[in-house]
């Protein structure tokens, strides 16, 4: 997109992107009711200790604040570090993640083969 040969028309997430400020939202575009973000985590096997988990989310929450990695490395290939306050933040985010794209599937009727 930097060189001029593609262009974006939109982002689906709810802000700008830092890394393209430039592209408005789908929202800015008047597409209503359309909000979609990419997210990457870190999963632990059930049964993982509560200890290790805890120790798992301040570890990676320092990585997700340390500005080199953060907007250096993300930032140069599109994403926005984000962190949940918790293990169980992250938890209540993925349950309402998977229950919305549930109701993208089922008013697309997309059944699975």
């Amino acid at each position: 997109m930097r060189s001029g040969k593609i262009r974006a028309l939109a982002v689906s997430s709810a802000k700008r992107m830092a890394a393209f400020p430039e592209v408005p939202t789908l929202m800015e575009r008047a597409v209503v009711g359309v909000e979609y973000e990419s997210w990457y985590g870190l999963f632990a096997p059930a049964g993982t200790p509560r200890p290790v988990i805890e120790r798992l989310h301040a570890e990676l929450g320092k990585v997700v604040r340390d500005k080199a990695y953060g907007d250096e490395k993300l930032g140069k290939i599109g994403l926005d570090p984000f962190e949940t306050p918790s293990p169980a933040a992250a938890a209540a985010f993925l349950r309402n993640f998977y229950g919305t794209l549930a109701v993208v599937v089922k008013k697309a009727g997309i059944k699975a083969d």
